[in-house]
């Protein structure tokens, strides 16, 4: 997983991963938060397939999205209940944090957010936001 990244990327994953950390999905929202996968979502339960990730403990995502969770792979969580949304890699992650969060929070409560992000389908996705935008 980390050969695609850079020295400086690597490091700060790791330190995430290290620390427990998380990020909150839109600095006025609460209930969204980013966690770092730390296993693949292999596990069936009632809530839907169980990864462990940092800070929440055990994420739940649904069929779609559970084929894409990896190790060292960003899950898009609601925090009171613990389920997952989507599955960013770590790139598509950056993307974000670096002035998209509010565009992926809005298309996430529109039911447009697809259950996996990378540079490549996030550009896809904003482009379309745009569109649609006045």
């Amino acid at each position: 997983m980390f050969r695609h990244l850079g020295r400086k990327e690597r490091e700060d994953l790791t330190a995430a991963i290290r620390d427990g950390k998380y990020w909150k999905a839109t600095s006025s929202n609460k209930d969204f938060v980013y966690v770092v996968a730390l296993t693949r979502a292999r596990v069936k339960s009632r809530e839907g397939f169980s990864a462990r990730a940092t800070f929440v403990g055990r994420a739940f995502l649904a069929d779609e999205a559970a084929k894409f969770c990896r190790k060292y792979r960003v899950l898009l969580v609601e925090r009171r209940t613990g389920r997952a949304f989507c599955v960013l890699t770590w790139r598509a992650f950056l993307r974000v944090m670096k002035g998209y969060s509010e565009d992926i929070y809005r298309t996430l409560i529109g039911g447009e957010l697809p259950p996996y992000l990378n540079t490549k389908i996030l550009e896809r996705v904003l482009e379309e936001k745009r569109k649609h935008e006045p």
